[in-house]
């Protein structure tokens, strides 16, 4: 469950076409979960946040969670997958967490031949993508 404020839409978009993968339906839902709170929490102002999947490849179907939040200093991007690690600077530094929300995200993502990354903008907003391989 996220939780939401009345500042925060959430639209999607799912391709018909995409394929069924199989997995870890509980672990799976977590990583949408978590990209989804994070999106919001890093959104205090409010905003949209879009999820949309679609095929990437005959191989791989992707996922991505974006919003229009606070970003990402360039210099935090490359350690938001690691365990622990926190971006605290600015307004960032005002919200809760453990730092291990992204690192689970990671190790399940892989766990699914798959991969995550992240494109941000600060003070315009980011976007997490993943991709899970259809056929395990």
């Amino acid at each position: 469950m996220v939780r939401f404020s009345k500042r925060h839409t959430i639209t999607y978009k799912i391709d018909p076409n995409v394929a069924f993968i199989k997995g870890d339906q509980p672990k799976l839902r977590q990583v949408v979960q978590n990209l989804i709170s994070n999106a919001v929490k890093y959104s205090p102002r409010g905003g949209n946040v879009h999820v949309l999947v679609e095929d990437a490849s005959p191989e791989f179907v992707a996922v991505s969670v974006s919003d229009e939040g606070i970003g990402i200093p360039n210099e935090h991007v490359g350690n938001l997958f690691r365990k622990f690690s926190r971006v605290n600077t600015g307004e960032a530094k005002e919200i809760k967490g453990a730092g291990l929300g992204l690192w689970i995200c990671k190790e399940v993502v892989e766990a699914h031949g798959g991969k995550i990354w992240v494109e941000s903008e600060l003070g315009r907003g980011t976007q997490f993508k993943f991709t899970l391989k259809k056929d395990m």
